[in-house]
């Protein structure tokens, strides 16, 4: 499942970039999902996850992001992982 998210997330996320220029953008990649990759965060929580970071003055992370491994029964999300906030230190 690929997830779209509005301008409002995006810009979001350019203001985010801006105050923590040293953040990875694979994290971000990881919120969401592109062809069952990653935490599938709706576009609604990518947008709480940024606020939450640019009110707190914290970056996030997505940790430990690996596939389900059941060949015989694959899950729908394919992915798990944890999503981690930390304090920022420039």
């Amino acid at each position: 499942m690929i997830i779209i998210l509005s301008k409002k997330t995006l810009k979001l996320y350019e203001k985010y970039c801006k105050k923590y220029p040293d953040t990875k953008r694979e994290h971000f990649d990881s919120l969401t999902g592109t062809a069952w990759y990653g935490l599938g965060l709706s576009d609604e929580e990518v947008a709480e996850v940024l606020l939450k970071c640019l009110n707190e003055d914290k970056i996030f992370q997505v940790w430990d992001l690996k596939y389900k491994d059941d060949p015989d029964n694959p899950p729908l999300d394919w992915w798990e992982g944890k999503l981690v906030f930390k304090k920022y230190k420039n």
